[in-house]
């Protein structure tokens, strides 16, 4: 199905690199050949860097319909490991079983990590009918078809970067894969480079629009997503003539459900085909892409979603009279840092594992280049310096879930002796240079 779409479009150029280029003919001949090669494989593993090689990878398991673990290539090796042996023993139970529920008889086509900051991550269990789904739909939202470039900036370890490649591939566009040094500043390519489209993360956006000077361009759309996006930078942005538009989406539907209008007041009009709800405050979603497991600990679980086959997000939204989103933040303690989830519970356990470390809390703060910054509040014995703490967190850690400040000192309490987060984000404001309060500490990083 995939190679039989890509070589529909002919000979116009699908895929582009410093190295290669591929017209459709031969960008199909080349991922039936390597769809050929793994066909019966039980799982192939991508590592997750925005590669030509990684790209032929990932639309040849599609074709071949073998199943696809797509790592962030941030991850620690440790996490890696853990989250492909978690695969391998719950797939091979999965096609040793005679299942009655209906959500465990249909075939699994990529498992995309949801969370990596300790060593027990999660991945997010999609069918192929759903992956095609949510690309066909994205795609007519961006307007994307043949004769677009698009840049493949993003991890394919992550869902944006995945559905980029997939939306593109099968949209007839054509895929622009950058270098080491493109990727680092991935406007500064799509400028360069021509490009139509391209996907990024609120802190690329804000870090372009210091550093590149007004220019033209043949950009249509660049799309922000990941995290939340600051309406003041998204005004600057297209002041500066960025056709810059906001989404929102999660690894469970495999990326976007809604898409803001150029033209339009800043909320999210729903795709085509997707159904939100809100349901005590959160936002819910109905669509045809919604993953159909989640892989935990060696085994999958069905999505939980309520009796109307909505999946109930941890987003807080209002929908105006005609449909149109509005999201107001989370209702738990997620940080979204650049574009990654960081789950403070996660972080937190492994700073306490470390000797010396009596107590620590993992807050936010708000940072215009980040979204919110990650910050570790820590109580620890006197011999421990926050310099010393940081070297093993990079062991152990992925950089986006490492403290980006460590404060030392008491934490605050509740009367009943547990930390008091609340106040905890209120030290974090304060101590922290440049989240809006005084900073210093003899004990700060």
């Amino acid at each position: 199905m995939i190679v039989e779409t890509l070589r529909g479009y002919g000979r116009a150029r699908l895929l582009e690199s410093a190295t290669d280029t591929l017209d459709a003919v031969e960008f199909a001949a080349r991922v039936a050949a390597q769809a050929a090669s793994m066909a019966g494989a039980a799982l192939t593993v991508c590592t997750g860097e925005p590669t030509v090689d990684h790209a032929v990878q990932v639309l040849a398991a599609l074709e071949a319909e073998v199943p696809l673990l797509a790592l962030h290539p941030r991850f620690p090796a440790a996490v890696g490991h853990a989250l492909e042996a978690d695969a391998r023993r719950a797939l091979e139970a999965r096609a040793s079983s005679s299942p009655d529920a209906a959500w465990s008889k249909v075939p699994i086509a990529q498992l995309v990590p949801t969370s990596g900051s300790t060593g027990a991550p999660r991945a997010i269990a999609h069918s192929r009918a759903g992956i095609v789904a949510a690309a066909a739909r994205s795609a007519r939202a961006m307007a994307l078809g043949p004769g677009a470039r698009v840049g493949l900036g993003l991890p394919l370890g992550h869902v944006s970067g995945l559905s980029a490649l997939v939306r593109t591939a099968l949209a007839g566009g054509c895929i622009v894969v950058p270098s080491p040094d493109e990727v680092r500043a991935p406007l500064r390519h799509a400028v360069d480079r021509g490009l139509t489209h391209v996907s990024i993360v609120p802190t690329s956006l804000a870090r372009a629009l210091a550093d590149l000077p007004p220019s033209r361009h043949d950009l249509q759309r660049v799309v922000v997503g990941g995290a939340a996006c600051d309406v003041e930078l998204v005004r600057r942005a297209r002041a500066a003539g960025l056709p810059v538009v906001r989404t929102y989406g999660m690894t469970e539907t495999y990326a976007m459900v809604a898409l803001e209008r150029l033209d339009g007041d800043g909320r999210g009009e729903p795709l085509s085909g997707v159904e939100l709800s809100i349901r005590d405050g959160r936002i819910a979603v109905r669509v045809d892409s919604l993953a159909i497991a989640v892989l935990r600990g060696g085994s999958f679980e069905p999505l939980a979603c309520d009796a109307d086959g909505a999946f109930v997000t941890a987003d807080l939204g209002s929908l105006s009279a005609e449909g149109a989103l509005t999201v107001h933040g989370r209702v738990d303690d997620v940080i979204v840092t650049g574009g990654e989830n960081v789950h403070p519970s996660e972080v937190e356990s492994v700073i306490e594992a470390e000797p010396g470390v009596v107590l620590a809390c993992v807050v936010g703060v708000p940072d215009a280049t980040w979204g919110a910054r990650v910050v570790g509040l820590v109580e620890a014995e006197p011999w421990l310096t926050p310099a010393a703490l940081e070297a093993e967190l990079r062991a152990r850690l992925p950089a986006f879930a490492r403290p980006k400040e460590l404060w030392f000192g008491p934490l605050p309490r509740t009367a009943s002796g547990k930390v008091d987060r609340a106040a905890a984000r209120r030290l974090a404001a304060e101590v922290v240079p440049g989240s809006g309060g005084s900073g210093g500490s003899d004990r700060q990083r």
